[in-house]
């Protein structure tokens, strides 16, 4: 009898594990991290040999970014990373590619970088998967005998790469424009790089920065052999 119960008690313990990991999976899916945490701690603390909530953890805290608050821009490049790894758990790649681009700009950080290559690496399989998809599914020519045996079914499209939403952050206005005045005083003492460096981060924390987004594109087009390139607005 007590064999028994304990059997029952053990396949209660495990199916509310269960559940608790599914709910974790979906929260973690919606980028509500506490609930996903709080959830599979819990189906560890019924089932200690629950993996997948284990895995599920081990994501959560392989995925914070742990920044001092001394260092620039600090704020903006959270929001940032935090915006693009929402998108990443959607496999939005263009949106997390737009955002983790700009937190990196910001700040060369081992993290950032990582889950940007990721993101990149996503972008390219399913530009391949896209291009033989299309190959696959083109019509034959016109010349070609009919077919007679039964053509196999058409695989799968794969997800598309959506065009990126802007991703809107508070901006300091104050540090926007102590980074494009030290773009200026850099250019001016013919320090190129460093100023293609400041007005990138402009860029980064300001998309619609209009003078910095100029100036990018007229140094790079100076940089370019072979061409006198653009006049900076300054």
């Amino acid at each position: 009898m007590r064999g028994f119960f304990a059997c029952l008690l053990f396949a209660t313990c495990a199916w509310g594990s269960e559940s608790l990991v599914v709910q974790g999976k979906k929260a973690y899916r919606e980028s509500r991290l506490e609930e996903a945490e709080r959830c599979w701690k819990e189906a560890l603390a019924r089932d200690p040999y629950e993996a997948e909530a284990e895995k599920g953890l081990q994501r959560i805290q392989a995925e914070r970014l742990s920044l001092p608050a001394s260092e620039p821009y600090a704020q903006a490049v959270k929001d940032l990373y935090e915006a693009g790894m929402k998108a990443y758990r959607k496999e939005y790649w263009g949106e997390a590619e737009e955002a983790l681009a700009r937190a990196s700009a910001l700040l060369s950080n081992r993290q950032i970088n990582r889950r940007l290559t990721e993101v990149r690496e996503k972008i390219g399989k399913h530009m391949r998967e896209e291009t033989s998809v299309m190959a696959e599914t083109r019509p034959m020519p016109e010349a070609s005998p009919p077919q007679v045996t039964l053509a196999p079914s058409a695989p799968a499209r794969p997800r598309k790469v959506r065009k990126p939403k802007p991703v809107e952050i508070v901006v300091d206005q104050i540090q926007v424009k102590e980074l494009y005045a030290a773009g200026v005083k850099a250019y001016r003492n013919k320090r190129i790089q460093e100023a293609l460096e400041c007005w990138r981060k402009v860029v980064a924390l300001d998309p619609t920065h209009e003078r910095a987004l100029k100036n990018i594109r007229a140094l790079e087009s100076q940089m370019e052999p072979g061409t006198s390139g653009k006049r900076l607005v300054q």
